[in-house]
């Protein structure tokens, strides 16, 4: 290889990195509803219900009947951020970045009797 071509080369890779690296962008996949923390400040054990529930953050993810009088509800989102090339005509789903948030609460005769709080491996009990 003569030193023309090798130079030629190098400047070629060079600016393919570069128009690669302008190319680099996120795409953010939301699952669920987000749950708005300063809501958690609305629920009452044992003055809140169901109703001022979806009230406030709409319908469950999840509902389950437990015993006789028991219920839990669940509200779950996710927020994926994935990145891409090309224009986002490649994804590269294992750098994917995922932050999960939960909000589990327990109803007993009807009226919240606690609730959980969850994101991204933090807990919070009321």
């Amino acid at each position: 290889m003569n030193g023309r071509f090798v130079k030629a080369l190098c400047i070629a890779f060079t600016c393919l990195a570069l128009f690669m690296q302008g190319c680099i962008s996120s795409k953010v996949r939301k699952i669920g509803r987000e749950i708005d923390r300063d809501l958690l400040e609305e629920i009452n054990p044992g003055v809140t219900t169901y109703q001022d529930l979806t009230d406030l953050f709409g319908e469950p993810t999840k509902y389950k009947q437990k015993d006789e009088g028991v219920e839990v509800v669940i509200y779950t989102y996710r927020e994926e951020k994935v990145p891409t090339y090309l224009g986002g005509l490649v994804e590269d789903e294992t750098r994917k970045k995922a932050v999960t948030t939960s909000l589990e609460v327990t109803l007993k005769n009807g009226k919240v009797s606690s609730l959980r709080f969850k994101s991204s491996g933090d807990a919070q009990d009321k």
